[in-house]
């Protein structure tokens, strides 16, 4: 190369290789040496005397610059040691970053970090290299090492050859990072396992729910069959319908489960935040479980520390079916005469204007194996025991419930111990409802002083607790003797108290007898709310007989009181019953396109009292609507899926028309679209509630009631 360069003055010749130094590398590869490093090189050509000394320069200079690109541009360290003396006398410029120790010490960190993991298997290999004869090549192996100064853990493929150079065996080591390509390996690795991991779940998760859908649909045909063979017996057809309804709602329960879970997977479940009352929640809840631990004989208590707020904002529903996931649960798996209990409790709050609100839900039953704990919340798993075997469930319960807390934002935690019973721990965070406190309530209806009667001294101290800043003194007993003697004390302190809540299930004597002894012995008609977990029907004549004013339901809300306080000291105590028949008379519309379907509701209104009309479309519905004389339909039950006018557009339609009661006329969706979501759709199109099918009578009486009253109350 050196003769073919023209014998030309200094300056020309700077020029000439300072213009194959700009071209020998692009724009973007000369941006990874400063400017300071640029001119370094450059300087490097003007400095020689020689056109022989610059092209000497000018080479060594190229293959600096191209080993330093190298190097700063991948992850392959090479190291040159003289086997004799042991001395690092070459390495890329990259071996700091790559292995995280200088390039002097390189070797002996190599070594000794081999010598602390496997002294024997390192002697070993060193001593072979040693042995190399020159052109030989070494063991390739993989290495796992951590980056002195990162404290990363890398992983990395290294071999060596042996070579002469001018007489003396030089040893190459070739070490290459391969932390990148390892990662990689082990996410598709991961990735592979978790595919097939779900692959199989969801093929016995199939298995599973093929059998125990086909459990309750053997039932309901299997009991079909029999009332057409006992139709003339009404005991045995009461007793099958009965049978056929239990394996109905499992089935329903079943399919509903597999549709969440199938909405959670693919993301597209979301929240629906309203304005909720934390005593109705729980209310709600103890009337369906309460029943079911009764089949069982199980024991089954709420208790609730005093909670600041009760009126708050969140997705009831949501919230609803979390808990009694869990609850449910609990009963399938308690043994007969366990106990199963929730606690509701507010603790401090983080966040201004939310309240943190914990529920712990345990029992002492079946319990459950500390491997199944790993995978409680995994789709599709259930604990395989010789007990549990044979109670159905699909092993999507703890994964829609996990899935659904952390749509929340909320945290769920779980204790258990075979044998012993297991222990769930929800915690929420939810906005509080900007109200004003009736801070007038207690005196304007006469309330200084109470007593409180119930064998359960927790409940006691919770409802002392909760009126504590109510300025309302109370005061509790244990058992109905001493409440009774209680209270004689205070009148003949002339302090008496102004109400008493007295608990029905009591040992020795009761709510009623302590009840009776009061209304016998102490003059004043001083109002008695009787307190109870219960169904009360079974006693309610006798209660009213004995001169008990009002029932509330365990555990106390203060909500709840205030109501009952209203109704009994305000003289507004209403029947239980007052809105039993409120369908009777009403004129309803009717709006589905499937003809078994109109049946079966007409028929159930129609038992009920209602007058209806039948529309098989959202078009039919809106022409008959708007046809008709202002207030001529109280109701309209609204078909959502429907061919030529779909559900959410005829009740828009009908709202927006002209008739004078479009935007007054209740319209609830009646449909199988279940989810969180469809409701939120029904509400935004204009509808007052939703039913989801299949009907159930009580839904259907309970939602119309709730509708009615509503306009009642607003018009």
């Amino acid at each position: 190369m050196a003769e073919n360069i023209p014998n030309t003055d200094m300056e020309e010749t700077s020029e000439t290789y300072g213009g194959a130094f700009d071209e020998m590398f692009s724009a973007e590869a000369l941006e990874i040496f400063s400017a300071e490093e640029l001119e370094a090189y450059k300087a490097a050509f003007s400095e020689s005397d020689s056109s022989k000394d610059m092209d000497m320069e000018y080479q060594s200079q190229l293959f600096n610059m191209f080993v330093s690109f190298l190097s700063n541009n991948i992850n392959d360290v090479y190291i040159m040691v003289d086997r004799e003396t042991e001395k690092v006398e070459f390495t890329t410029f990259n071996v700091e970053r790559v292995l995280g120790v200088e390039p002097d010490a390189v070797f002996e960190y190599l070594r000794s970090d081999d010598m602390e993991k496997d002294p024997e298997e390192a002697a070993a290999y060193y001593a072979e290299l040693r042995e190399l004869p020159p052109g030989g090549i070494g063991e390739c192996r993989n290495t796992e090492r951590v980056n002195p100064q990162t404290g990363e853990r890398k992983y990395y493929t290294e071999s060596s050859i042996c070579t002469l150079i001018q007489d003396k065996c030089k040893q190459i080591i070739y070490v290459a990072d391969r932390t990148d390509e390892r990662k990689t390996q082990e996410s598709l690795t991961e990735a592979l396992r978790m595919a097939r991991a779900a692959n199989n779940a969801k093929s016995s998760f199939l298995s599973s729910v093929s059998h125990d859908i086909r459990t309750p649909m053997n039932a309901i045909i299997g009991f079909l069959g029999l009332l057409q063979e006992e139709a003339d017996n009404p005991e045995m057809v009461r007793e099958y319908a009965q049978r056929i309804e239990a394996a109905s709602q499992h089935l329903l329960g079943l399919i509903n489960d597999v549709l969440d879970m199938n909405k959670i997977e693919s993301g597209s479940s979301t929240l629906n935040i309203s304005e909720m009352d934390l005593a109705e929640n729980i209310e709600e809840i103890n009337t369906i479980i309460r029943p079911q631990a009764k089949a069982k004989n199980q024991t089954f208590n709420i208790y609730v520390t005093h909670l600041k707020y009760e009126h708050l904002i969140g997705d009831k529903l949501r919230i609803n079916q979390i808990l009694i996931n869990l609850l449910s649960n609990s009963v399938k798996y308690t043994p007969e005469e366990g106990t199963v209990q929730m606690r509701v409790e507010e603790l401090p709050q983080v966040v201004d204007n939310y309240s943190r609100i914990r529920f712990t839900i345990s029992d002492n039953g079946m319990g459950m194996s500390p491997e199944y704990l790993k995978v409680i919340f995994d789709p599709f798993t259930r604990e395989e025991t010789a007990n549990i075997r044979n109670i159905q469930g699909t092993g999507l319960g703890m994964a829609i419930t996990k899935s659904i807390v952390d749509l929340m934002k909320g945290t769920i935690r779980v204790e258990s111990e075979q044998g012993k019973g297991s222990t769930f721990v929800v915690e929420l965070e939810l906005r509080i409802q900007e109200r004003e406190d009736d801070k007038k309530f207690w005196t304007e209806y006469k309330v200084s002083r109470m007593i409180v009667a119930d064998d359960d001294e927790e409940v006691c101290r919770n409802i002392v607790k909760a009126m504590s800043r109510t300025g309302v003194l109370t005061e509790y007993a244990t058992d109905g003797e001493t409440a009774v003697r209680m209270m004689r004390t205070a009148r003949e302190a002339d302090q008496p108290y102004d109400l008493i809540l007295l608990d029905w299930m009591m040992p020795n004597l009761n709510g009623l007898e302590t009840a009776r002894l009061i209304r016998k012995n102490y003059p004043d008609k001083i109002p008695i709310l009787l307190l109870t977990a219960y169904d009360w029907d079974e006693i309610e004549q006798e209660a009213m007989e004995i001169g008990i004013n009002h029932f509330m339901p365990k555990p106390f809300f203060m909500s709840t009181f205030k109501e009952a306080i209203r109704r009994v000291m305000g003289g507004q105590n209403k029947s239980e019953d007052s809105h039993t028949d409120i369908v009777q008379g009403k004129h309803i519309l009717v709006v589905d396109d499937i003809e078994v379907n109109r049946i079966i509701l007409v028929k159930i209104l129609s038992t009920l009292g209602a007058l209806c009309d039948i529309a098989g479309d959202g078009q039919e519905a809106v022409e008959m609507f708007e046809s008709s004389q202002p207030g001529a339909y109280d109701l309209i039950l609204m078909d959502v899926q429907m061919p030529v006018m779909d559900g959410y557009t005829a009740t828009r339609a009908i709202r927006g028309s002209s008739h004078p009661a479009a935007k007054t006329v209740p319209i609830i969706a009646m449909t199988a679209n279940a989810f969180v979501d469809d409701v939120r759709d029904a509400i935004e199109s204009g509808m007052n509630a939703h039913i989801a099918k299949p009907i159930q009578l009580d839904k259907l009486k309970a939602t119309i009631q709730q509708v009615l009253e509503r306009r009642e109350d607003a018009g």
